[in-house]
């Protein structure tokens, strides 16, 4: 599994604090070049749950 950088985490955090059209997983993994939509989701659900 990738490691996230203290720039992509801030990215997705962004990405999911904002009104916008991102509505899948696999919409906000395209933010990243390295990132399944996988990986986005259990970074999210990690980060929640602490």
């Amino acid at each position: 599994m990738n490691s996230w950088t203290e720039s992509e985490k801030a990215t997705l955090i962004k990405a999911l604090s904002r009104k916008n059209k991102l509505k899948t997983w696999r919409a906000v993994s395209k933010l990243f070049k390295n990132k399944t939509y996988e990986q986005c989701f259990l970074f999210y659900s990690s980060a929640s749950s602490e």
